[in-house]
C-alpha cells in the first residue's frame, strides 16, 4: 500500500506525534507530551534567602538537580537546573519568582528564572517575595513558597505520602485499640469465669439445701406418723416432760453446777 493510499485512511486533522519524515525532531518531541505531562515543578527549585536583595534557587536534599515542565504555545518543555543560581529582586514590594521557557522551530529558544510583578499563564511560580527594604538580607519570613506551581503528579505523590502517614497513625491507633479491647475481653472472661464459679457454688448449695429440706420433711412425716408433736424451736418432747435449751456452754468456758440442759417437769397439755 503506497503513501497516497495510506493518507486516504487518515481522519482529516488527526495526526501522529513524532512520525516518519518529521521536519524537526525537537518540535515533534516537545509537542508529544503537550496536554499529557502536566506543567509544574517535579523536583527541586527550592527558594531560600540568598543575601541582600536576592534569593537562592537550589535543589532538594534527595535529588541531584531540579526539574520542571513548562507548557507554552502547544509545546511541552522540560527545564533542568544543574547548579543553584541567585535571582535578584529589582525593588521593594511584592515579586513572584517564576520559570519562563520559550521554544520555536529552527531556533534555540531560552529558559530562565526571573522575578516578575505579575504572573502569566505559562509561568511556573516558585515563590512570592514580599520585601520592604532591599538594603537588608531577605529573610525566610519574606519568602512564601505555598504558591509554588507543583505538577499534578507531584501533588498526587505528596497526597499519597500524607495519606500513608495518616494510615500509619491510624494503624498505630488501631493496634492500641485492639490491645485495649483484648485486655477488656480478658477482664470480662475472668469475670465470667468468676461468675461461673459463683454459679457452680450456688448450684451446689441449692442441691445441699434441697437435700436438707427433704430430710426435714421426712423427719416431720416420721414424727407425724408416730403421733408425736412436731419439733419446734421452743422444746422437744421426751415422754411427758419437755426438754428446753436453757443455756449453751461456749468453748473454753467453765460449765456451771447445773449445766447446759435442765429437765423441767412440766406436763404437756392434751
Amino acid at each position: 500500500m503506497n503513501q497516497s493510499s495510506l493518507d486516504t485512511l487518515s481522519t482529516p486533522g488527526l495526526r501522529q506525534s513524532v512520525r516518519f519524515g518529521e521536519r524537526y525532531v525537537s518540535a515533534a518531541l516537545n509537542r508529544k507530551l503537550a496536554g499529557v505531562l502536566s506543567a509544574g515543578v517535579y523536583h527541586g527549585f527550592v527558594v531560600k534567602p540568598g543575601g541582600v536583595g536576592r534569593v537562592l534557587i537550589g535543589h532538594e536534599a534527595n535529588y541531584p538537580f531540579s526539574v520542571a515542565v513548562v507548557e507554552r504555545n502547544g509545546f511541552n518543555l522540560t527545564v533542568i537546573l544543574d547548579d543553584p543560581v541567585y535571582v535578584e529582586i529589582p525593588a521593594s514590594g511584592t515579586w513572584y519568582i517564576v520559570i519562563e521557557a520559550y521554544y520555536v522551530e529552527s531556533q534555540i529558544g531560552y529558559q530562565r528564572i526571573v522575578a516578575r510583578e505579575t504572573v502569566e499563564s505559562h509561568h511556573i511560580v516558585l515563590a512570592k517575595i514580599v520585601c520592604d527594604d532591599l538594603t537588608q538580607e531577605i529573610s525566610e519570613n519574606e519568602i512564601d513558597t505555598s504558591v509554588c506551581t507543583f505538577s499534578d503528579v507531584r501533588s498526587q505523590a505528596d497526597q499519597l505520602g500524607e495519606l500513608y502517614a495518616l494510615f500509619v497513625d491510624q494503624s498505630g491507633l488501631f493496634a492500641r485499640l485492639s490491645d485495649k479491647v483484648f485486655n477488656f475481653e480478658m477482664k470480662m472472661r475472668d469475670q465470667a469465669d468468676l461468675l461461673g464459679d459463683v454459679y457452680a457454688l450456688f448450684v451446689d448449695q441449692s442441691g445441699l439445701f434441697t437435700k436438707l429440706s427433704d430430710r426435714v420433711f421426712n423427719l416431720e412425716l416420721k414424727h407425724g406418723d408416730e403421733g408425736g408433736a412436731i419439733p419446734s424451736p421452743e422444746g422437744y418432747p421426751l415422754g411427758d416432760a419437755l426438754i428446753t435449751p436453757v443455756s449453751i456452754i461456749q468453748k473454753g468456758e467453765t460449765p456451771p453446777e447445773n449445766a447446759a440442759l435442765v429437765l423441767e417437769s412440766e406436763r404437756l397439755d392434751g
